[in-house]
């Protein structure tokens, strides 16, 4: 994870920033464990002291992790990823921040190919179903990579997705276009937000180029993904 990603995320002034492609798993000793290390380092000038990460892969395999970074305390939460495959365990990490009194869930859905992949996303549909149901009044925020546009045809996973909206969430639209650029050319949203009720308001938008950083663009400067940021109001003074 280079340094210069900490950089990036910092210059959008961020009190929490959730990363769901975050690879914690370098081999010790080489230039990729170095450059983590240093990533760390500069998350933690940047006054985000406060880290969580998701569990690594039971096997042991080099995996995408998300990895939450706070300016205020966190621990960690008690929602578990569904376990359907390797990869959900990793790709979901759920924490609370006391001083505002959030819950924070993030995740990263992985890209399945082929006739089998419903196999597996069908069952995580329905567990983020549960978890969202269970949470409906709580102070709480889902992001992340969902990999499904809401508003693209079709798309099986997009209405299990307003499903949940329809529930009692806020699904704030971003301003500023789309979240993802494929090196085919081809653009989408599928990074999203699914906000409680108890914050009035929330507005979200895409980031593709913050300062002199290029955060997201088809030749995946720094990455695919523009960021996603979103304002809540909290409350309190």
């Amino acid at each position: 994870m280079p340094p210069v990603y900490a950089d990036a995320v910092a210059s959008l002034k961020p009190d929490i920033v959730v990363f769901t492609e975050y690879m914690h798993d370098d081999i010790a000793g080489t230039g990729a464990d170095r450059s983590r290390e240093l990533f760390i380092e500069r998350l933690l000038s940047h006054g985000l002291i406060n880290l969580n990460i998701s569990r690594p892969d039971e096997n042991g395999f080099r995996s995408n992790r998300v990895l939450i970074a706070s300016k205020m305390p966190t621990k960690y939460g008690d929602i578990s990823p569904p376990n359907y495959h390797g990869s959900f365990s990793t790709n979901v990490l759920h924490v609370h921040v006391p001083s505002i009194d959030l819950e924070v869930l993030g995740l990263r859905v992985e890209y399945f190919k082929g006739p089998t992949k419903h196999e597996y996303l069908a069952p995580w549909w329905e567990w983020l179903d549960n978890v969202m149901r269970a949470r409906v009044g709580s102070r709480f925020i889902a992001i992340g990579d969902l990999n499904t546009d809401i508003d693209r045809r079709p798309s099986q996973y997009g209405r299990h997705l307003k499903e949940i909206v329809e529930c009692g969430w806020h699904f704030p639209s971003p301003v500023g276009g789309v979240s993802y650029y494929a090196h085919s050319g081809a653009m989408t949203r599928i990074d999203h937000a699914l906000v409680s009720t108890a914050f009035p308001r929330p507005a979200a938008r895409y980031v593709a180029k913050s300062g002199r950083f290029v955060l997201g663009s088809p030749t995946g400067v720094l990455s695919d993904h523009a960021a996603l940021v979103v304002d809540l109001d909290v409350g309190g003074p």
